[in-house]
């Protein structure tokens, strides 16, 4: 019986079952799509270096023409490598300015990073007043590329990024935002406490120290507000001694 079942490499495919041949074929279907969909995604990753995120405002939502017109105005401006492009209101108009974020560059924990805002051509007193070596087309002009440097900080393993002023070291940068964040401090009667309760804690932008005051910076729970605060240490307690708002 067993000799029977010997079979030479010439003869095995016919003396397979049904099924087997069948289960065969689908194996080599399997492995050809598979073949197929990873050279259709080696090449989507080769045509696509590096993802643009978006964020537009609701009324100022770019098309796809005007996606491709400000980032050719980015790359004139030096910014090769873009990463975000968002839209903001100028209230009180109902005006909106364009920004164009670069990649980052990282050194440690300082970051610099381009920056470029473009205005919407003839819609606000900035764009009219752009300089003629301003790169501009009908519809929009541009400005010149800021480089904004940040530090990172890092507070109960999440980082975040805003300006520090030379002279505050960073432990002690990090310490004074845990406690604002942790909300370990007074506030004086001048206060504006109303203020206390629209400041996002979660994004500060700036942190300084004079021998005196500490002054930090946050968004507001509405990201087109700017809340600057003033504090100083009192029995060492940090004490509030002033809110201001401020929309762009």
């Amino acid at each position: 019986m067993q000799s029977n079942t010997r079979l030479t490499s010439s003869t095995k495919a016919n003396h397979l079952p049904f099924s087997h041949l069948l289960l065969s074929i689908s194996t080599l279907f399997i492995l050809a799509t598979s073949l197929e969909s990873s050279e259709n995604t080696d090449n989507s990753i080769q045509k696509t270096p590096h993802t643009i995120t978006y964020k537009y405002a609701p009324n100022a939502v770019l098309n796809k023409k005007q996606e491709q017109i400000v980032i050719s105005l980015a790359k004139k401006n030096g910014i090769k490598n873009i990463s975000q492009i968002s839209t903001r209101p100028l209230p009180p108009s109902t005006n909106h300015i364009i920004t164009i974020f670069g990649k980052e560059s990282i050194t440690g924990r300082h970051v610099t990073q381009p920056i470029l805002h473009i205005n919407f051509a003839g819609k606000n007193k900035l764009a009219n007043a752009q300089k003629k070596e301003t790169i501009k087309t009908e519809e929009f002009r541009a400005g010149k590329v800021i480089n904004r440097k940040t530090t990172i900080l890092i507070v109960d393993k999440k980082e975040y990024r805003l300006n520090l002023v030379k002279g505050l070291e960073i432990k002690k940068a990090e310490s004074l935002l845990k406690q604002l964040q942790l909300g370990n401090f007074n506030s004086n009667s001048a206060t504006n406490i109303n203020h206390l309760d629209i400041i996002n804690w979660q994004k500060p932008t700036s942190l300084h120290k004079t021998p005196t005051k500490i002054y930090a910076s946050f968004k507001g729970i509405n990201e087109h507000e700017d809340l600057s605060l003033t504090a100083k240490i009192v029995n060492n307690k940090l004490v509030i001694d002033e809110i201001s708002c401020r929309t762009p």
